[in-house]
């Protein structure tokens, strides 16, 4: 069983089923793979969010992501995103929101 936050969407877990069975990806091989046409602009807000999260990672160029430990956590019922409030973080630079 999944523990679904309130700040997740649909896609999120689509998302990161591809992230896992694809190692990494960019928001256009992504958003091919949705069963629903999903925009490129939302696509791309919902990975930074997810990378706020930890379930997620961009790559040096922030083109590409990948699955993190966590994501994968997630994606076994092993971690519940209900108690997890994702903050964007000048720490973490490329992972802001906007």
């Amino acid at each position: 069983m999944r523990w679904e936050g309130d700040w997740q969407k649909f896609d999120d877990e689509r998302v990161m089923e591809y992230l896992r069975d694809h190692d990494t990806g960019n928001v256009s091989e992504i958003q091919k793979a949705l069963s629903r046409t999903v925009p490129h602009y939302l696509l791309r807000e919902r990975l930074r969010l997810l990378a706020q999260a930890g379930y997620v990672e961009p790559g040096p160029d922030y083109r590409n992501y990948e699955l993190t430990n966590w994501g994968l956590r997630w994606l076994e019922g092993r971690v519940r995103a209900d108690l997890l409030h994702p903050a964007p973080s000048a720490a973490r630079p490329g992972y802001v929101l906007r």
